[in-house]
């Protein structure tokens, strides 16, 4: 059974050297936001909050590891680690999610949702991680439509 230990504390408060040991003993994988933020530049990180994407990291459960800001936008609600995909977005069909990599596309709130997804980690001691790339698809597929109705059109003018 694959179980998720979150830490939290202040800065030097010894979290890290704590989770390093941990990681170790345990076996696990070490997910550290301090550890991402430090290693990209402050643009980067600026970059990954502010994409017109939600970016979200779950587990092969469904937990929520990780989001960026624009997951509480599509989902209208303010999502959180630990939670499960099920309760805060029962439509995203996590079952269908059973390649390394691929797409889904979803309607939520009147909006289309293309869901992209990829493995990112996979190991036999270690716990499977999906990354998914959320992006409104709406004005895409009313583009799509429209040019489906003008070839059929096209096709049936006399």
């Amino acid at each position: 059974m694959a179980k998720a230990i979150l830490l939290c504390g202040k800065i030097a408060s010894g979290k890290s050297v704590y989770a390093q040991r941990t990681s170790r003993q345990e076996n696990a994988v070490l997910l550290s936001v301090d550890e991402l933020v430090q290693s990209v530049g402050g643009t980067t990180s600026y970059a990954v909050r502010n994409l017109p994407m939600a970016m979200l990291l779950i587990d092969r459960d469904g937990t929520l590891l990780w989001s960026n800001p624009l997951l509480d936008t599509f989902l209208g609600m303010k999502v959180k680690a630990g939670e499960k995909m099920s309760v805060m977005w029962p439509e995203l069909p996590l079952s269908d999610m059973t390649e390394e990599s691929g797409q889904l596309s979803l309607k939520k709130d009147g909006k289309s949702l293309r869901v992209v997804y990829r493995l990112v980690h996979h190991h036999p001691a270690h716990q499977e991680l999906f990354a998914l790339y959320v992006s409104d698809s709406t004005e895409e597929d009313c583009i799509f439509m429209m040019a489906s109705d003008m070839f059929i059109l096209l096709l049936t003018h006399d």
